[in-house]
């Protein structure tokens, strides 16, 4: 399997170091090796099925003692990434590599009695590593709990159960794989069941299971020398005439993405963790999930059983990685010529059955998934027909959207219709109007969640109320990714990392430590069921000063159309003065309008007339890159109590992406807080303000900058009437966006992190016009053209000085 062969079936038991560690914990975490972060690209040359590079080797070595054998043992891993071999008294007992399955060695007759010595060697990488490229922090070693059942000779091996609601009856049926008899009890009553053997339960005035109603019934399963407790769920899961039914109601399913993740010990989450994340979402609304991209700890689904989640229980399958094969181009043909490979067959084969056999008899797992990002070919066949004639639950892959023809991606095995980050017009035009498509139609990504995000979520949801067809969709995805060095978060490139994707990894809906941010809010708001807007209230006409206005001078800037320098009561209070703004910090989902920004940021301001007279400057002018980007008016005039801005544009470019048009200045004092008219609290958007009331709100300068580990546009406040602070208030002609921040744009721009921002004594403000939506381009759609700011607009605004 290796290039060097190496087999270890023997090994050298002098330890170079002999260091005590935490085990369950990524390897990573601990000091050893390097963080690395990748999205869909291998860490190693594609050359399946060698590692072609050093593969680090990592050795778990301990010693346990038996004061008696007696019966059975079997030593069971829950995840070790990547594959590893098992010793016990230093014989070789097995090897495995699914990371996240569990592996089971019967250790019986390789133990004494006394004291036992376990070695297992992780390997970094190996074959199983093609199928297992998926976007996360490439972590190794025992991640997930590591223990020996000991177990009487003769003892229950496997059993599945189910349930039936046929008209007014419900059942339970239960099947016996095991090869000798059991009895049930349920509801007090018990039920014999001999060894491979079937029964049928008529379970009386039980209440059905649903996420909103989790309603669990206990069910104990012994054997002659075991007893087993279990929880059963009724509840119906079906596909009729193209929707998605639990017990025979169209649901909708609310959801987001969740990789295991925790920012001190990388890929181990503990019970804690994982409950803790399960009742953040039942706050916000979340009612199923997504195991992305590999089944969780076995915990996590008597969790989402008792505490009410749709769970897709998804495969530990993508082979990302194949559609570039290491060349950076990305080619379809090269990804289902992979996953048509003969020699993947009982690889993915064996990774369906582990996931469908682990997870068979919960109650929340309502979908399974064959896997994610990995084409469509004959290595998923052998699988898919396996669950199919076991499961009664539908089953998921969205994968089938890049088969070689589209008679493929009709596939019937495949009970949904399912993509990742269309717009909303695709959805409708490419699923729910194809007429060759009968299935329910589910977005198993959308809205990426990385940085200042998940804008035009309402779009998504109103297409998805239009039609039973749709079933839902989840957000990707839970948390940003992080991994604590030094108390600082890291991301890829933070460790010398190459390669890297950056911090692509940085795209949740709340942080690493699991703190909500207007991401996180939006979504409940939508998710909740408010899908309109708080009504919007124009206060602009009736704004008034509360305090006595000052004597005011100005000096202009006629290289920039601007102020340099403004006087209150012969005292100078803005640094560099007013400037036109055009461009924002970009946010994570600007990453895609480079062009448009560097036309802005390589722009000239060209100037075709000033006026001056004794109250005020006007400029005409345009700016300017090869061709005319936008041609402006701006007016500076000096009223009897404030300062007025009258600025008007007009865009000549319709291929500009246009982040922002207002004005900017710096004031040398450090405001903390203010107060506004306007959406809030938090931060508000054209595409992002469901979650936010129309109303007077009290806001911390820069509050939002903490939650985005990647500095970036925060803070803006949407269809504002005016704002109030100590010594300054500001209105305008009619509602606008502004946001006052600690920072500047071009700091914010720079700073790769936001504990790398040093403290600033001074406020910067923006006042705009218009400022565009945030959307979520950074891996979904181009933001909606009506979320762009306009092709002309203007607005006068009001500045008043104390």
């Amino acid at each position: 399997e290796y290039k060097k062969k190496e087999d270890f079936t023997s090994f050298d038991t002098r330890f170079k170091k002999n260091e005590n560690i935490t085990v369950p914990c990524s390897i990573q975490c601990l000091g050893y090796d390097h963080i690395q972060y990748l999205n869909c690209e291998y860490p190693f040359p594609f050359n399946p099925p060698y590692i072609d590079l050093d593969n680090p080797l990592f050795h778990y070595s301990r010693y346990f003692y038996l004061n008696e054998k007696k019966d059975n043992y079997y030593l069971v891993t829950e995840g070790i990434d990547n594959a590893f071999y098992l010793f016990i008294n230093k014989k070789k007992v097995g090897y495995s590599l699914i990371s996240h399955s569990k592996s089971e060695f019967d250790i019986t007759k390789y133990l004494v009695k006394g004291r036992n010595r376990i070695d297992i060697l992780v390997l970094k990488w190996s074959a199983s590593s093609y199928f297992e490229c998926q976007d996360k922090f490439r972590l190794s070693g025992i991640f997930r709990d590591i223990y020996i059942l000991n177990r009487k000779k003769n003892h229950i091996t496997d059993y599945y159960f189910t349930t039936r609601i046929l008209k007014k009856n419900t059942y339970l049926d239960f099947y016996n794989y095991s090869s000798l008899d059991l009895v049930l009890t349920f509801k007090n009553k018990k039920y014999p069941v001999g060894k491979n053997d079937k029964i049928s339960i008529l379970a009386d005035n039980v209440k059905l299971w649903t996420a909103e109603e989790p309603n669990l019934y206990s069910l104990k399963i012994e054997s002659e020398d075991e007893i087993i407790y279990e929880k059963v769920g009724f509840r119906k899961v079906s596909v009729t005439g193209g929707v998605f039914k639990i017990n025979d109601q169209h649901i909708k399913l609310k959801g987001v993405n969740r990789h295991e993740s925790n920012p001190k010990t990388g890929a181990y989450v503990s019970l804690e963790d994982t409950y803790q994340d399960l009742m953040l979402m039942k706050k916000i609304g979340v009612n199923a999930i997504r195991t992305s991209h590999y089944p969780d700890i076995p915990e996590f689904y008597e969790m989402t059983d008792a505490l009410g989640f749709y769970v897709l229980d998804e495969a530990d399958v993508e082979t990302h990685g194949a559609h570039s094969k290491g060349t950076g181009k990305q080619e379809d043909k090269n990804w289902y010529t992979f996953a048509s490979k003969a020699e993947n067959i009982d690889a993915i084969y064996d990774r369906e059955v582990s996931l469908y056999e682990r997870d068979k008899n919960r109650t929340s797992v309502v979908i399974f998934s064959l896997g994610n990002e990995s084409s469509w070919g004959k290595m998923f066949f052998k699988g898919l027909d396996y669950i199919k004639e076991r499961s009664d639950r539908p089953v998921h892959y969205e994968g089938v959207w890049h088969a070689k023809t589209r008679d493929e991606y009709y596939d019937k095995r495949l009970d949904f219709a399912s993509r990742m980050y269309p717009s909303p017009k695709e959805m409708k035009e490419e699923h729910l109007l194809d007429k060759k498509e009968k299935r329910p139609i589910i977005m198993c990504e959308y809205s990426h969640a990385m940085g200042n995000s998940n804008g035009d979520l309402k779009d998504y949801w109103d297409l998805f109320y239009s039609s039973d067809r749709f079933a839902g969709g989840f957000i990707w995805e839970w948390c940003d990714h992080a991994i604590e060095v030094n108390g600082k978060l890291h991301y890829g490139g933070d460790d010398n990392d190459l390669p890297n994707d950056g911090n692509f990894c940085v795209d949740g809906l709340v942080t690493p430590y699991r703190e909500f941010k207007s991401n996180t809010y939006e979504v409940e708001s939508i998710y909740k069921g408010k899908l309109k807007e708080d009504r919007r209230i124009d206060k602009t006409k009736t704004f008034k000063p509360s305090f006595k206005p000052s004597s005011i001078r100005i000096k202009e800037d006629d290289n920039n159309a601007g102020i340099k320098q403004i006087y209150v009561n012969d005292k100078e209070i803005l640094q560099e003065g007013i400037t036109l703004n055009f461009l924002r910090a970009p946010l994570d989902n600007d990453a895609f309008e480079k062009e448009s920004f560097d036309k802005i940021n390589y722009a000239q301001f060209v100037f075709s007339s000033k006026k001056k007279d004794d109250n005020s400057i006007s400029y005409k002018g345009c700016l300017f890159n090869n061709i005319v980007l936008l041609e402006f008016n701006v007016t500076y005039t000096l009223k009897e109590d404030h300062l007025e801005v009258l600025l008007a544009y007009q865009k000549k470019d319709d291929s500009l992406f246009l982040p922002r048009v207002g004005i900017r200045f710096r004031s040398k004092k450090q405001y903390n807080s203010y107060t506004y008219f306007g959406y809030g609290k938090g931060e508000s958007y054209i595409d992002k303000h469901i979650y936010t009331s129309m109303g007077e709100h009290t806001a911390e300068v820069g509050e939002e900058i903490k939650y985005n580990l990647k500095p970036q546009e925060c803070g803006s406040r949407f269809y504002t009437s005016y704002i109030k602070l100590k010594d300054m208030e500001i209105s305008a002609s009619k509602p606008f966006s502004f946001s006052l921040l600690p920072y500047s744009r071009e700091t914010l721009t720079k700073t790769r992190h936001n504990y790398e921002l040093r403290k600033s004594k001074d406020t910067y403000f923006s006042l705009d016009i218009e400022m565009a939506g945030v959307g979520t381009h950074s891996c979904g759609p181009r933001l909606d053209e009506k979320y762009w700011v306009s092709k002309s607009n203007r607005n006068t605004f009001k500045i008043y000085f104390k």
